[in-house]
């Protein structure tokens, strides 16, 4: 599940670069709607690759110092193979670049990324919390935090 949720994470870090800090205090808001990726996640409670579609609605906001942004799950199913069973996947991620003065930026990510199984299987829970910071181009501080867990009933 990590390599996947990685992934994940470092296309949200590149298009945090592309957009770079605001020079000026004028907050702007973007919203674009993109598909899920990547497209399969391994559930370890159940032992299926579960296969999502359904889009992300991203948003990010900019102002002054700051930059951030919040992606949710919206209309989203999958079907986990082998066991054909159809789940519910959701996701809250958030995401921001801080700069402070004298050379210190911050990058943060907090991720909550739910495999709902619609049937009597247990559901996959990931919780995870990143931060970096560095200063003048090294980083100083990394704290990394989180972990999986199967909540609900499994059949015998």
């Amino acid at each position: 599940m990590g390599r996947f949720r990685i992934v994940g994470s470092v296309v949200l870090v590149c298009i945090g670069m592309a957009f770079g800090l605001p020079s000026s205090a004028a907050a702007t808001t973007t919203q674009m709607i993109v598909p899920v990726f990547p497209p399969s996640y391994p559930d370890a409670c159940t032992d299926d690759t579960v296969f999502v579609t359904g889009a992300m609605h991203m948003t990010a906001i900019s102002s002054g110092t700051k930059v951030e942004f919040q992606t949710n799950w919206q209309d989203t199913s999958g079907v986990g193979l082998p066991s054909g069973t159809t789940y519910q996947p959701n996701d809250a991620n958030h995401f921001y670049i801080l700069s402070v003065p004298k050379g210190q930026v911050t990058i943060g990510l907090r991720d909550s990324f739910e495999l709902v199984s619609l049937d009597k299987n247990s559901n996959l829970l990931v919780h995870e919390l990143l931060s970096i910071t560095f200063f003048n181009g090294a980083p100083t501080d990394v704290r990394m935090q989180g972990g999986a867990t199967c909540s609900g009933p499994t059949p015998p």
